[in-house]
Formats: C-alpha cells, structure tokens, sequence
C-alpha cells in the first residue's frame, strides 16, 4: 500500500525465514551440543541461519548495522525468543524458571544477535561455517573461563533465593504503602 507497508512486509518476510532456521537450531539437545563441541562442530540449524543472513546481507546488515532500525532489532530478539523458550523449558529445573529464566533467556538471545552484528560489522570476514562454530562455543563459555578460573553456580538455588528476595522485596514494598497510608 505504501512504504512502511513494503518495509513491514519485506521484515516480516525475512523474519519468518529466521524463525524458521531458528527452530532448526532450537531442536538440538544438550548431549548433541556437547558432541557438538567435542568435535569442533556447529550447532545444528546454526550454518543454515548464518547462510541464509550472509546471502541477504545487503538488506540484513542494513537493518542491523550502526545505523540500522532498532524496531528490527528488538523483533529478531523477540522472535528467536518465541522460538527458544518453549525448547528451553523442556527437561529444565522448575526451580530456574520464573525471573530468572526470562532474564537468562533474554541475556543469550540478545548476545547472540549482538554476535552476528559484530559479524556483520567485521564484513562478515567469518564463513557462515566458522561463525557458526565461534557462536555455539561462546553459548557455553562462563566468564571465569576465559581466566582458567570457573565459575561454579547452583543455578536452581540461586533462582530460588532470588525467588524468595523478590517475594520479601514484595512483601516489603506492601508494608510501606499500608504505613503510609
């Protein structure tokens, strides 16, 4: 109908394409991402999706450059998001769901994105086939690692000590209302 319709349009096109190379992704299991690495080896799905944005990186990198449309951003974030967590809640500990998980989620999907615009900044200078190899090795590095010092965390306790931090914070905040009023 008119320019925003066109844009709207190719976008949603292209987010479809994503999403669905996104699911092939998302189908992996943990053991097959541990082989995975063990063997130098992307992802599965991961060189389709890093193929497929290379091929379209005229109007990808366009929209995800320095000066490319944050609305377009935000959409990659939440679609791949809409693609992972139902994956990622399969088999998890109920205890690191809630807050914590959502967070989590967002943290990994956002560094991802944030990857393949670094990639795209660098000129692509990676083949679709060692990005994908960086990108599903970096998912599994802790910080502390980097440093021959691991980081070991309880993450189910620690989602249910923050669980219960939200719930005195909460309790705290209703207390403080029902005073001053």
């Amino acid at each position: 109908r008119d320019i925003p319709d066109f844009i709207n349009q190719i976008e949603d096109g292209l987010l479809a394409e994503i999403r669905e190379r996104i699911e092939l992704i998302t189908a992996a299991q943990l053991p097959d991402l541990y082989h995975n690495i063990d063997e130098l080896e992307p992802a599965p799905g991961s060189v389709e999706l890093l193929r497929y944005l290379a091929a379209n990186r005229d109007l990808i990198g366009a929209l995800l450059g320095p000066g490319g449309d944050q609305a377009f951003i935000k959409r990659i974030i939440d679609t791949a998001r809409e693609a992972v967590v139902p994956r990622a809640q399969t088999g998890i500990l109920g205890l690191a769901l809630g807050t914590f998980f959502d967070y989590y989620v967002t943290y990994v999907v956002s560094a991802e994105v944030g990857l393949i615009q670094r990639w795209f900044e660098r000129g692509l200078t990676e083949s679709p086939e060692a990005m994908a190899r960086i990108m599903t090795v970096i998912a599994f590095v802790r910080p502390g690692d980097l440093y021959g010092q691991p980081i070991d965390i309880n993450v189910p306790e620690y989602g249910l000590k923050l669980l219960n931090l939200q719930l005195e914070d909460a309790a705290d905040t209703v207390a403080t209302v029902e005073s001053n009023n």
